[in-house]
């Protein structure tokens, strides 16, 4: 029996290690637009990033009507210190999927 569980959990790892063969996989580093800090910084018009979240306790959560947790804070410190203009809005999971594919949602 116990050779029979071996042998067995020899062929399944085996068949992992050749699912898991390495491959030369490269990725698309182009941009659909061209967007460069410096066309940032030279727009007239300041472009305010979205943030989209909803109610996830304790990670995302509303409280006195702002919206908390890690998650949001993460992304508010990164936004402030590039400088970065946002507005963070509360939305419902459907919501939320549906302003991301649309691109009216920059961040969730």
């Amino acid at each position: 029996m116990k050779k029979m569980i071996f042998v067995i959990t020899i062929l399944l790892l085996s068949l992992l290690f050749i699912a898991c063969k390495g491959e030369n996989v490269e990725l698309d580093t182009t941009l659909d637009q061209d967007i460069t800090d410096e066309n940032l910084e030279n727009s007239e018009e300041e472009h305010i990033i979205q943030i989209g979240a909803m109610d996830y306790p304790p990670f995302e959560y509303v409280e006195d009507g702002e919206l908390k947790g890690p998650h949001v804070d993460i992304v508010k410190t990164a936004l402030n210190r590039l400088n970065y203009t946002y507005e963070a809005k509360d939305y419902s999971w459907n919501r939320l999927l549906e302003y991301v594919e649309s691109g009216e949602i920059d961040i969730w």
